[in-house]
């Protein structure tokens, strides 16, 4: 697939490696980009990959953007906010670990992009198929124990300090070099 980049402005910004950002803001998918933006209608983070739209960890998305290396570069950027609308998303390229930015319909183009367009037909007896698993799977008890809970702070906490390490680790280390 040729990546066509034109409606995206490039960043300078440091991109830590696999998955300590994925991971501190959330996104779980194996898409090569994806989006991230602050939503005010629920006051929350976002990361989209062009199919999928789900909230993002909020603490973070904050320890992320609001990280001085970030900060500094991302400042001029609108990104959403708890009183306003994102006026740009930040694009992140998990392969080769870049930052961008770019107006929200032309990020939602961008990463719909990254998909294969053409359609799946299913015939009825996967049809069939395709329903007796989403029942199964509607009929599931996936209630949530306070454990998981719990285990789930446990993990969101430590994605995000091993992001602050990494953040902090590179500016010393940049700081440092001649």
């Amino acid at each position: 697939m040729e990546i066509n980049t034109a409606n995206l402005i490039p960043l300078s910004v440091p991109v830590p490696p696999v998955p300590l950002l994925e991971e501190a803001l959330g996104y779980t998918r194996k898409a090569r980009f994806f989006a991230t933006w602050w939503q005010p209608e629920g006051d929350e983070a976002m990361v989209s990959d062009g199919i999928v739209t789900a909230t993002g960890q909020w603490i973070g998305y904050l320890a992320y953007i609001e990280h001085p290396r970030i900060y500094s570069e991302l400042c001029r950027y609108e990104l959403g906010a708890s009183d306003c609308p994102a006026q740009f998303r930040l694009v992140i390229d998990r392969v080769e670990r870049k930052g961008y930015v770019a107006r929200p319909a032309d990020a939602q183009k961008f990463l719909a992009r990254q998909w294969p367009e053409e359609a799946t037909t299913l015939n009825p007896a996967q049809m069939d198929q395709l329903l007796e698993a989403l029942d199964r799977w509607l009929a599931e008890d996936r209630q949530a124990t306070i454990g998981d809970v719990l285990a789930w702070m446990e993990a969101n906490q430590n994605a995000v300090a091993a992001l602050q390490a990494w953040l902090n680790e590179t500016e010393i280390t940049t700081r440092n070099t001649p």
